[in-house]
């Protein structure tokens, strides 16, 4: 059984017919399910995954560095007033500045209740939304046949504090620690655990650029600050 049908559905996860080389060939055996553009906002560069999203907002305003972009495909996690809809996948239609909350666009389930299929968007905190983005893998000792290549974020286990990964080439899971998991410039995340400098610790930023040397990421936190911040300091 595949274990990622079992968890996402006969679908798959979307935007996984994308690779960083545009190698490969055949059928990715998990289609999408979003259509054939694959996972929104994810059709570019591994570089560039959101650039284009980044320059239409610095268009219209200020830019807000610390929103995750709309069009993420994303599921529901950690719900208590709701923990039927953890699981739940979707998009991000757009961010509410006066709750702080992002209006998720929730995919059709045929295995869901009639309620739960009626009820198509939800109000959601940034601390109950898993992104399902694209990451590469990076250094990694014990499997080093995984290096450089690309998968997609399934989940993050507390437990162990490590990313559950479908890795696409292999067609299936891996568990790695964020120092061994390089994200998208683009990407919106979290930062975690900062001992020099507490008051950042869970504020999200836009990384800017990985710098492969100390394994740190620049993140944009407004437009008049940047800070470095090793990976394992930073999660989605």
């Amino acid at each position: 059984v595949d274990p990622i049908s079992m968890m996402f559905g006969s679908g798959g996860i979307p935007g996984m017919n994308q690779s960083f080389s545009g190698g490969g060939g055949g059928v990715d055996p998990m289609s999408m399910m979003f259509g054939s553009g694959g996972m929104p906002g994810n059709s570019q560069s591994f570089a560039s995954s959101s650039s284009q999203h980044l320059q239409q907002q610095h268009q219209q305003q200020q830019q807000k560095y610390d929103i995750i972009p709309r069009g993420t495909v994303v599921s529901l996690k950690g719900l208590v007033n709701a923990p039927d809809r953890n699981g739940d996948k979707g998009i991000i239609q757009q961010h509410n500045s006066q709750t702080g909350r992002y209006i998720i666009n929730l995919s059709e389930d045929e295995g869901s209740s009639v309620e739960g299929r009626d009820k198509k968007t939800m109000s959601i905190k940034a601390a109950n939304i898993q992104q399902h983005i694209q990451v590469k893998c990076h250094n990694i000792q014990h499997k080093i046949e995984l290096n450089g290549t690309t998968g997609t974020i399934v989940s993050w286990a507390t437990s162990n504090g490590r990313y559950c990964i479908y890795i696409t080439s292999l067609k299936e899971l891996v568990y790695l620690l964020p120092g061994n998991v390089i994200l998208a410039n683009g990407t919106v995340a979290q930062i975690h655990g900062l001992q020099s400098k507490p008051e950042l610790n869970n504020t999200f930023g836009t990384i800017k650029e990985w710098i492969g040397d100390t394994n740190k990421y620049d993140i944009q936190l407004s437009p008049q600050q940047v800070i470095r911040v090793k990976v394992e300091n930073v999660r989605v």
